[in-house]
């Protein structure tokens, strides 16, 4: 992987894009109180591809050699387990969440919807940071890079920490607003 703006004319608009979609998937899930663990690894598990076909359409427009279309339809019963593992993080983040998180008063954060701001900002920043990280992986695809898979999942904590961060300020906020008179 080189660097993660290297390619930012098109990771940064993709990312952004696909954090706004996770975070509507998400707010549905909220408002609704339910599937929101479902909704955690759907979201999960789409990034790393809806980036990856992102970035083949791109490169295709430009005329550069890629993967052909049959190759990843050829490895699909590979792909599906790396699909899973490449979500990992998250899959085990929303199960924590869902367990310990979002039932009960944590991190100072009162009501469940302020703590929904958590979980949501941890999601939305980790996926925005899978974007940056997958538009560089496919941009020349090797699939032996999916061995790197612990190094993959380090380059998701920046963007999840600052999604945290986000997400507890928010849900502070929500938790000390003044009360309408």
């Amino acid at each position: 992987m080189s660097g993660y703006f290297d390619h930012a004319f098109l990771s940064v608009p993709l990312a952004v894009s696909l954090t706004v979609v996770a975070a509507a998937v998400l707010g549905v899930a909220f408002r609704s109180r339910r599937h929101v663990l479902a909704a955690i690894i759907a979201v999960a598990v789409s990034v790393p591809w809806l980036t990856g076909l992102a970035v083949k359409l791109w490169l295709m427009h430009q005329g550069a050699p890629t993967w052909p279309f049959t190759w990843f339809l050829a490895a699909l019963p590979m792909l599906l387990p790396v699909a899973l593992l490449l979500a990992l993080p998250l899959i085990v983040f929303g199960m924590l969440a869902q367990r310990f998180v979002l039932p009960k008063a944590c991190f100072g954060l009162e009501t469940r919807t302020g703590r929904s701001w958590l979980v949501g900002g941890v999601v939305a920043g980790t996926v925005f940071a899978m974007a940056l990280v997958f538009t560089e992986i496919f941009w020349l695809f090797d699939p032996i890079v999916f061995l790197a898979m612990p190094w993959i999942w380090l380059a998701y904590a920046p963007g999840a920490l600052v999604g945290a961060i986000a997400g507890w300020l928010l849900g502070y906020r929500w938790n000390h607003q003044p009360m309408p008179v």
